[in-house]
C-alpha cells in the first residue's frame, strides 16, 4: 500500500524503527496513537497500523490492545527471525552449526565463568532446573535453548549474545535431532549441568571444555544427519518423537521471548 506522498508501510516503519534506536524514545515509552502518527507522518492510519506490525515483528515495541504501541527493551532476539531466513537459504547443515557453536559457546562458556554476577548464576541454574523437570518436547527445546542464551548473557559481550541469539531457531533444530534420539540425549543432556557448575566455581577452562564436549555430541553420533539440511534433519526428528506440528508452528512454540514494555 503506498500513499499519495509515496510513503509505503515500510518506509513508516522505518522511519519508526529510526526513531526507537536513536535512544529518544525510552524502554516502556508509549508512541503516539495511531491518528497522531499517522498525522506525523503525513499517512492514513491503515498504513500506521501495518507499519506498527512490523516494528512489532522486529521486537522493538509490543502492542497492547486498548493501551497503544510500547517501546521494548533491546533484545538480541530481535534479529533473530531476519537472520534465519538468510541461514536457511544457504541450506545450514548441522556440521556448518555445530562449528559454529563451538567458536561462539565455548568462549562464551569462559568468560560467563570470569564474568558471571550471583544473579547471572542464580538465573541459569533455575534455566537449568526447568531443563531437568522435563517436560513436553516444546517445553524441554525451549528450555534447552534458554539455557544456552542464558550462558551467553552471562558472558557480558553483547555482540556475542547477539551473534548466538541469531543462531536460535537453527540450534533449536539441532535440540529437536538429538531429542528424538533417546541415547543421543541421554549422552548430551548432562554437560548442561557440568557447564553451569563449572560457571558457579568460577571455573573458565573447565566450563570451555564442559561446552565443547556438549557440543561435539553431534558430530560423533548424528552419522549422515550431520550433513543434511538443518530443516530436513529436524522434521524427521518430530516425526520420531510423534508430533504432527509442522517445523515451522514447533519453533515458533519454542522461541524465548523477552518480556513486554510496560507503562512507567
Amino acid at each position: 500500500m503506498t500513499t499519495l506522498l509515496g510513503k509505503t508501510r515500510d518506509t513508516v516503519a522505518a522511519e519508526l524503527e529510526a526513531e526507537i534506536l536513536s535512544g529518544r524514545l525510552a524502554p516502556g515509552d508509549r508512541l503516539l496513537s495511531e491518528r497522531g502518527l499517522a498525522e506525523r507522518h503525513g499517512v492514513s492510519r491503515p498504513i500506521v497500523r501495518e507499519a506498527l506490525r512490523i516494528v512489532a515483528e522486529r521486537g522493538l515495541v509490543q502492542i497492547v490492545p486498548g493501551r497503544g504501541a510500547f517501546v521494548r527493551r533491546p533484545s538480541p532476539l530481535a534479529g533473530v527471525r531476519p537472520l534465519d531466513v538468510l541461514y536457511r537459504r544457504g541450506h545450514t547443515t548441522a556440521r556448518e552449526l555445530s562449528e559454529a557453536r563451538l567458536l561462539l559457546e565455548c568462549e562464551s562458556a569462559s568468560l560467563a565463568a570470569q564474568r558471571a554476577g550471583l544473579d547471572d548464576v542464580r538465573e541459569i541454574g533455575a534455566r537449568l532446573a526447568a531443563l531437568e523437570a522435563g517436560g513436553t518436547p516444546q517445553e524441554t527445546v525451549r528450555n534447552d535453548l534458554a539455557f544456552h542464551l542464558r550462558v551467553a548473557r552471562a558472558a557480558h559481550n553483547r555482540v556475542v549474545e547477539a551473534m548466538l541469539a541469531s543462531l536460535s531457531l537453527l540450534a533449536a533444530e539441532l535440540m529437536v535431532r538429538s531429542l528424538g534420539d533417546p541415547d543421543i540425549y541421554r549422552r548430551s543432556a548432562p554437560y548442561h549441568r557440568e557447564v553451569y557448575e563449572a560457571i558457579a566455581a568460577r571455573d573458565p577452562d573447565r566450563a570451555r571444555m564442559a561446552m565443547r564436549d556438549h557440543l561435539s555430541v553431534a558430530s560423533a553420533t548424528y552419522g549422515r544427519d550431520y550433513d543434511d539440511d538443518l530443516d530436513v534433519m529436524a522434521e524427521r526428528a518430530l516425526r520420531r518423537l510423534g508430533l504432527s506440528d509442522s517445523l515451522q508452528t514447533f519453533l515458533r512454540a519454542v522461541l524465548p521471548t523477552e518480556p513486554g514494555a510496560t507503562e512507567r
